[in-house]
């Protein structure tokens, strides 16, 4: 009986944590390579939402990597530059 007990009170502990867990909001990520393939650091990562125009930025890392945390619903452009390398949309 007391496993029971113990057992559905860690069930209702656990589902709950799950509950508050969830968020309305993304991430946007990814890495960014050159037509053959090698990373690009140092590249500008500008996320424009296209319905506000509110625009963020980050430049890649040393591995092309580059992150948007906490970006909210909606519908979003993405540009990136880099030297050497034309604009992209």
């Amino acid at each position: 009986m007391k496993n029971k007990l113990l057992f559905g009170i860690l069930l209702v502990l656990f589902t709950t944590a799950a509950i508050f867990a969830q968020t309305s909001r993304g991430v946007v990520s990814g890495i960014i390579t050159d037509p053959n393939g090698a990373v690009v650091p140092g590249a500008e990562i500008i996320l424009t939402n296209t319905a506000t125009t509110v625009t963020r930025s980050v430049v890649t890392n040393d591995e092309g990597f580059y992150r948007f945390d906490a970006v909210d619903l909606g519908t979003y452009s993405v540009s990136i530059n880099a030297s050497s390398f034309g604009k992209v949309r």
